[in-house]
């Protein structure tokens, strides 16, 4: 378009998972990804930054007027007609980018300020809880379907929460999320791939469970002294939940 940046009066191609977040710049993969590029307005998205997603803080006014978004010192809440795009562009690039073909691995996570939590190849984004929530409130609607057909006509893949808006409860919520007030923190496994055996990254673990990526929870593994042994499972991807008194941790790993 015309008026595109136009000495910073104009509108800007974006990333709604902020690539601070990862580190990914506009690297071919998660950089150009279009499922993750929105158009905005300039001055908007430079009042975002890389914040977070969150409910709460005061009505945003940019210099062309009050808005209807809102911003804290640590979060973005976007207006309503969109809380539900922006969840499931997030839950797509979180299950999209597991640190493969010289792309970071994507997680997200409960809370805010995940900025802090990124490592060299990964990086974080919340609010977990408020994105579930949105999703909820704000549904697939035609403008999410007919952006979602032109992006695989160019890019050739789709974004599955449009399509089967019933796969974030599959993977986020059920047995994989906890309904009491314990504390979400990332999970690190590796080797990822795996083939014989996985090591955990969690202090005093008392429950470990393990899922296909259709919910099933899986029973035939061995666990001693923080380690895994994944023979018995078949090949495929596989979601790990761990929790203790404190906190959960979920992730997820590749038999190979």
């Amino acid at each position: 378009g015309s008026q595109e940046y136009n000495n910073g009066d104009g509108w800007t191609r974006e990333h709604v998972w902020a690539k601070s977040h990862g580190s990914f710049g506009n690297d071919l993969g998660a950089g150009t990804d279009a499922h993750n590029i929105r158009p905005c307005d300039g001055s908007v998205n430079s009042a975002r930054s890389n914040l977070d997603f969150d409910n709460g803080g005061e009505i945003y006014e940019d210099p062309d007027g009050l808005t209807t978004n809102k911003k804290d010192e640590d979060s973005w809440e976007p207006r309503d007609e969109v809380k539900g795009d922006v969840a499931r562009i997030l839950f797509y690039m979180a299950v999209r980018y597991e640190g493969y073909e010289n792309n970071p691995d994507l997680e997200l996570t409960d809370g805010v300020g995940t900025f802090d939590l990124n490592e060299p190849g990964r990086g974080f984004h919340g609010n977990l809880k408020a994105l579930l929530k949105w999703h909820r409130e704000d549904p697939v609607d035609s403008f999410e379907k007919r952006r979602n057909e032109v992006i695989f006509s160019y890019q050739g893949n789709r974004n599955p929460f449009i399509d089967r808006p019933e796969f974030v409860d599959r993977i986020w919520k059920s047995e994989l999320t906890h309904t009491n007030e314990l504390v979400s923190k990332p999970l690190t496994v590796y080797p990822n791939p795996v083939k014989g055996y996985l090591n955990i990254n969690v202090e005093d673990p008392m429950q470990i469970r393990i899922f296909s990526m259709d919910g099933k929870k899986i029973d035939n593994f061995f666990y001693r002294d923080k380690i895994i042994y994944t023979s018995n499972l078949d090949a495929g991807h596989y979601i790990i939940k761990v929790s203790n008194n404190q906190n959960y941790s979920v992730g997820r790993f590749i038999k190979i």
